[in-house]
Parts: C-alpha cells; sequence; structure tokens
C-alpha cells in the first residue's frame, strides 16, 4: 500500500499573498481534510 500513494503525483498550484506568489502542491482528493507541511530556506518538496 505504502509504494501505491508514493506513487501520486502531486498538482502544483500558486496563490497570491500579500504580493507574494506562493506555490503549493495537493496530493490525492482535495475535497478530504488536508494537512499543511510549512518549510523555508533549502528545503523543498522535492
Amino acid at each position: 500500500m505504502t509504494l501505491q500513494v508514493l506513487r501520486i503525483k502531486p498538482v502544483s498550484h500558486l496563490i497570491d499573498v500579500d504580493d507574494c506568489e506562493i506555490n503549493y502542491l495537493v496530493w490525492g482528493d482535495s475535497g478530504k481534510p488536508g494537512l499543511l507541511f510549512v518549510h523555508g530556506h533549502n528545503a523543498h518538496a522535492h
């Protein structure tokens, strides 16, 4: 089961917050409750 989950490709979206463009990724069903990971500096989702 774990390997199936890792194969899901995220969908990239952009949102503008106070003139700052923020990119976020969505995995799975967007109608379900979400989990937000916030990172910075050299960390990234890839």
